[in-house]
């Protein structure tokens, strides 16, 4: 995928954004549910297969031997993974931070000493050579850039402006750093690190290449209708997220896989 062709499609991305943005608070309010059962635990659980899939590129990545101080960057980073899928699996909503750093460096030890010890095998269908280094550009790309942006754009969620706390901001109406974190979505962006897992499937499978893209993107909106259900993002913010996930995705794909790039584009 060329420079242009990316400028362009993210060009036409932002101009989606800013027709969007006029319908923040009319979408909400015909949505938003906060008591759909359904609509909580796909919020709730669906970062997990997202991060299951960065966690299986990780492992890929430490069975390769490479440098000790790669090892260990890579070891930190799957503890980090996995201490994050048991939180959100366990639905723990605050953990003090001296106990979450001591969590991680244990996983961290315990995956480094195991990778070096016992040298478990990834499985060979996650060996496919493009799938771990797009896997883990993606992830390393997308989530930092994610939780940036929520952080110094300090917009409020649905949920924050019904319970009177805040008024309502729009998309292109940056605040600062003030505690709300609604735009962009970082659920959704974890979420839509199962574009990974399209890359386990066999290219001359196309049929279930197909459908395994349906898959991923049947959840990866799921999680979007889920968030904005609950009240804890517009559509902008869901819409921003999806749209950096699929660009730097397809630039991956070119960067790491240029036949499968040009496929998806």
């Amino acid at each position: 995928m060329t420079l242009w062709r990316h400028v362009g499609l993210w060009a036409l991305w932002m101009a989606g954004l800013i027709g969007l943005g006029g319908h923040d608070e009319r979408v909400s309010a015909a949505q938003v549910d906060m008591s759909d059962p359904l609509a909580g635990f796909i919020a709730s659980y669906g970062e997990l297969p997202g991060l299951g899939i960065t966690a299986l590129a990780l492992h890929v990545a430490l069975s390769e031997r490479r440098g000790r101080l790669v090892q260990a960057a890579l070891a930190v980073a799957l503890a980090g993974t996995v201490g994050y899928m048991l939180v959100r699996a366990t639905q723990v909503q605050s953990i003090p931070s001296d106990l979450l750093v001591l969590l991680v460096a244990v996983l961290a030890l315990f995956i480094a000493v195991g990778h070096y010890v016992i040298r478990p095998s990834p499985p060979a269908f996650a060996t496919r050579s493009s799938f771990a280094p797009v896997q883990l550009t993606l992830s390393a790309i997308v989530f930092p850039l994610v939780m940036l942006l929520k952080t110094l754009w300090g917009r409020p969620r649905f949920r924050e402006l019904e319970a009177g706390v805040v008024d309502f901001a729009h998309w292109y109406e940056p605040l600062g750093i003030t505690g709300f974190q609604s735009f962009p979505s970082g659920h959704v962006a974890v979420a839509w690190f199962m574009l990974g897992s399209v890359l386990l499937v066999p290219a001359n499978r196309p049929r279930l290449r197909t459908a395994a893209m349906v898959a991923v993107v049947a959840w990866g909106l799921l999680v979007a209708w889920a968030r904005i259900r609950i009240g804890a993002h517009w559509l902008t913010d869901v819409w921003l997220s999806t749209g950096i996930c699929w660009l730097t995705w397809g630039w991956c794909l070119s960067r790491y896989d240029p036949q499968r790039g040009e496929h998806h584009r």
